[in-house]
């Protein structure tokens, strides 16, 4: 019985190494462990990854990474290829179904506050017009006070 053959993406493979993908991509391009391109994704087989790990570090001959890719045409048939895609896209649909939910209820925030400010700067017009009546009022009801306090003196002043 064939032991079926496990890809692993470049982040998996990341993960596995505990190397960051700079690193992988870089010993991918050396050709120190070879890849498949499927579309723009690349994938690397468990078992390259385990040689690579047992410390060869060696460029893979070109032959062996053609063997490779006729192998992995196999695994990854167009059926697998369009499932990933289409999971891809569903999940981008996903996230942007929730980032419109997210920008939506910002939006109903940024209204609320603008119809508060809006609010506020009613408010703050009618009572600095009351106080500039009031202010108004009480140097009328003063300068009164002082002008009768004048006529006042002057009475007194006469008198004596």
């Amino acid at each position: 019985m064939e032991e079926e053959k496990k890809f692993y993406t470049v982040k998996e493979t990341t993960e596995i190494l505990g190397i960051s993908e700079n690193e992988i991509l870089r010993i991918i391009e050396s050709k120190k462990i070879p890849v498949l391109k499927v579309g723009r994704a690349l994938r690397i087989s468990g078992e390259n990854i385990h040689k690579f790990l047992e410390g060869s570090g060696e460029s893979v001959p070109v032959q062996e990474t053609v063997v490779l890719d006729q192998e992995l045409k196999e695994v990854f048939s167009p059926d697998s290829i369009e499932d990933e895609e289409t999971s891809d896209i569903s999940e981008l649909s996903y996230k942007t179904s929730e980032l419109k939910d997210e920008y939506d209820e910002l939006l109903k925030k940024k209204q609320e506050l603008e119809e508060d400010i809006n609010y506020l700067q009613i408010e703050y017009e009618e009572f600095r017009e009351k106080m500039k009546k009031l202010v108004v009022e009480e140097l009328k009801s003063l300068l009164k006070k002082i002008d009768n306090g004048k006529l006042d003196l002057e009475e007194k002043s006469f008198k004596e």
